[in-house]
């Protein structure tokens, strides 16, 4: 069978901005941003995840403070928001600041045979409505779009999620880089949280895939 991929399709400008956390986090050119994974044993950051610009700038810096909460930070060390994960049944939700008093973003799974397929709901400052984007996954979360709509509807790509593949790329603890490609006049923020899901889940699928083939041998 062949597996969706979204790696040579077009990432296209919403028709208006998007903003579920702060316009400062919004640029009026697209971006590409670096989200890396650590996993390696002893850890060779202090953090979990780390995200650059292609200068090795660094934009935020994340910890999990615990399996299924992740703190993310700016620069400065300012907490901005935190990214909560249950798997069972699935469950994502994004809060501003370090609690669960201002919520940005929750997931509802969808039902697809084709794809991960899952629906983020939030606030858009913007137009004053509450809003959908769809997250479409491969089933490895090797490759990924987000999409203002639903795709199926012709709704534009906004950002691109891809792994970084190398001949270590299916290895379960090493640490592993994302690329993030954001249309302009989208909340960066948003998109980091999404990508930091599409890592903890890509790692979740290698563990997986390991497992299985441990029992085959």
């Amino acid at each position: 069978m062949k597996i969706l991929t979204y790696d040579n399709k077009v990432i296209s400008n919403p028709p208006n901005g998007i903003i579920p956390y702060d316009k400062n986090f919004t640029f009026q050119q697209p971006v590409t941003l670096f989200l890396e994974q650590f996993l390696e044993e002893p850890k060779t950051s202090k953090y979990d995840f780390v995200v650059t610009d292609n200068k090795d700038v660094e934009y935020f810096k994340c910890l999990k403070t615990s399996p299924s909460r992740i703190v993310v930070h700016d620069i400065n060390d300012k907490i901005l928001f935190n990214i909560q994960i249950r798997a069972f049944p699935l469950q994502i939700s994004v809060h501003a600041g370090d609690d669960d008093k201002t919520t940005l973003a929750v997931c509802h799974s969808k039902a697809s045979t084709v794809a991960e397929k899952c629906v983020f709901e939030f606030y858009n400052q913007v137009t004053e409505q509450t809003e959908t984007v769809d997250m479409n996954c491969d089933k490895y979360y090797c490759s990924g779009g987000i999409f203002y709509g639903t795709e199926k509807e012709g709704a534009p790509m906004i950002c691109r999620l891809r792994e970084m593949m190398d001949a270590n790329s299916f290895m379960t603890h090493l640490n592993k880089k994302f690329i993030i490609e954001i249309a302009a006049g989208v909340d960066n923020t948003l998109m980091i949280a999404l990508a930091i899901y599409f890592a903890e889940m890509n790692y979740h699928s290698r563990k997986n895939r390991k497992n299985f083939s441990d029992l085959t041998r």
